[in-house]
């Protein structure tokens, strides 16, 4: 059989591609050489969530007593939350498995080749295919000091350790800074660069910086000899690199660049391959992103209208959790834009005082002339859950008199949106 598409990966990206080319009609080949879901199911984002909730609900137990409830003695078991967290993941991958039969995707399991143009070798077999998707993801940097571990190792723990130092200052680092002090941890986290997320919002980064300070995170920016502060368990958490080793045949010529090179419908510099998620140059290493580049690139495959990329949501699950869409102020700036910033502190927000003891607040920037919303930050209790809200504004360019009119509920998280519009609606000209 010659299929329409053979997808290398069934991370995100691949799956993705996959379901969206079986409801087009593509005959589809999936080839996996480990387990459907790839990083984010299995090393990525569900398995820290995960860590993130549990650690949550720990640390929630020491502060019942504000809520007229005893509770003594209260343990974490490391162990039993692996044992739930696997359950968890093996659910999804069934469903991901599940969906792709009923999609008609044929699944292969193995190490993929690329031998030429439409040529796809799995271990002893040939499968030819008219055009060929990489997904195939990105995996951490190997430690840069001796005896670290990376994400994927950190992971499977089963033993909290008494003392984390972690090498790096980005979304990864952060989120396991804050599960680990939740846990009990000793954690120190030694930047290579001078403040936390450097690329986020400068006042979200300071308030994650006051935040961790506030709750014992020892935090050293400039870091230039871990050795000086390693402790039971060091992580190195400075970033990932693209999958492509091993995967292209000689005289195949694709562009590499920190990534394979594609162009915005996922095309390579060789007809009839394309790529698409963290394997790609330049990608966010954002799941969702990495899914709607796999949709995007069948789309095209399948010579059907493909609709404009849409704004890029990048949030951290901390406590509380943050969450940015569009520009920043300082961004908007550079490129020439006069624009307004509207601002509501979460400390007047009767779900927040009733929720956490954690300060927050929902910033808005809106174009002064046209009223247009092109960027928000939160850093607020379900900021994941509100920047959706947000990010469909920007990218249907929603004025910040449309989006006031919208009723939120009250009393609710989301409510603070309506009271950042009404301060952002008093500095528009």
């Amino acid at each position: 059989m010659i299929y329409d598409l053979a997808i290398i990966g069934g991370g995100v990206a691949g799956y993705s591609a996959g379901l969206r080319a079986g409801a087009v009609g593509l005959r589809t080949v999936l080839v996996e050489r480990d387990q459907l879901g790839g990083t984010c199911l299995h090393r990525g984002c569900i398995p820290t969530k995960f860590l993130a909730h549990a650690a949550a609900l720990f640390k929630q137990t020491k502060d019942l007593r504000r809520y007229g409830i005893t509770s003594d003695n209260v343990k974490f078991n490391l162990a039993a939350a692996q044992s739930r967290k696997k359950e968890i993941i093996g659910q999804l991958r069934t469903g991901i498995d599940q969906l792709l039969g009923q999609g008609k995707v044929d699944v292969v399991y193995g190490n993929a080749y690329l031998c030429g143009e439409g040529l796809v070798r799995v271990d002893e077999q040939d499968i030819t295919a008219k055009n060929i998707l990489i997904a195939t993801g990105a995996r951490p940097f190997p430690p840069i000091l001796n005896g670290a571990i990376t994400s994927d190792e950190l992971l499977e723990m089963e033993q909290v350790p008494q003392s984390l130092t972690i090498i790096g200052g980005g979304v990864i680092a952060v989120e396991f800074a804050d599960v680990f002090n939740a846990l009990g941890t000793n954690v120190t986290m030694c930047l290579r660069s001078d403040k936390l997320l450097h690329r986020w919002d400068r006042e979200i980064s300071q308030s994650i910086t006051q935040s961790f300070r506030r709750r014992g995170i020892k935090i050293i920016p400039n870091c230039d000899d871990f050795l000086d502060f390693q402790s039971e368990i060091t992580l190195s958490a400075t970033g990932r690199v693209p999958n492509t080793q091993n995967l292209f045949g000689n005289g195949l010529e694709i562009r590499v660049d920190s990534g394979i090179v594609v162009n915005e419908y996922g095309e390579t510099n060789v007809r009839g391959i394309f790529a698409a998620g963290d394997v790609t140059s330049g990608s966010s290493q954002l799941a969702h992103i990495a899914a709607v580049s796999g949709e995007r690139a069948v789309d095209h495959i399948a010579g059907l209208p493909v609709t404009p990329f849409p704004e890029a949501v990048s949030c951290i699950y901390i406590s509380p959790e943050a969450a940015t869409v569009g520009f920043t102020e300082s961004e908007a700036k550079k490129r020439g834009m006069v624009v307004a910033v509207g601002k509501y502190t979460m400390t007047a927000n009767a779900r927040t005082l009733i929720a956490t003891n954690e300060r927050g607040f929902i910033k808005l920037i809106a174009e002064n002339k046209s009223h247009i919303l092109i960027g928000a930050q939160l850093m607020c209790e379900r900021a994941s859950d509100m920047i959706g809200e947000l990010s469909l504004a920007i990218s249907r360019k929603m004025t910040i008199e449309t989006l006031a009119a919208n009723i939120r509920p009250h009393p609710s998280f989301a409510e603070g949106v309506s009271n950042a519009l009404d301060n952002l609606r008093g500095k528009l000209k």
